[in-house]
């Protein structure tokens, strides 16, 4: 199923608010620690990339065209 476009929009931005919010509770000593912020600042980055691959397939483009490779150490 697809997510209509507009969806999608609404995401990014509210993804874009918690990032910003999250910033300002650090700054203003609301997080407790920095591992707070990084781990939310993760989540917010790696969702941006799902939807960012999900607004590519809906373009009609092939995401896997477009990552970095992916090395299996573990055959090396």
């Amino acid at each position: 199923s697809s997510l209509p476009l507009e969806f999608l929009e609404y995401l990014e931005s509210r993804l874009s608010q918690i990032k910003q919010a999250a910033i300002e509770d650090y700054a203003n000593g609301r997080l407790d620690g920095d591992e707070a912020l990084v781990g939310i600042l993760t989540l917010v980055a790696d969702t941006r990339h799902l939807l960012a691959q999900r607004r590519k397939l809906m373009a009609g483009e092939n995401p896997a065209a477009t990552q970095a490779p992916q090395w299996n150490l573990a055959a090396a």
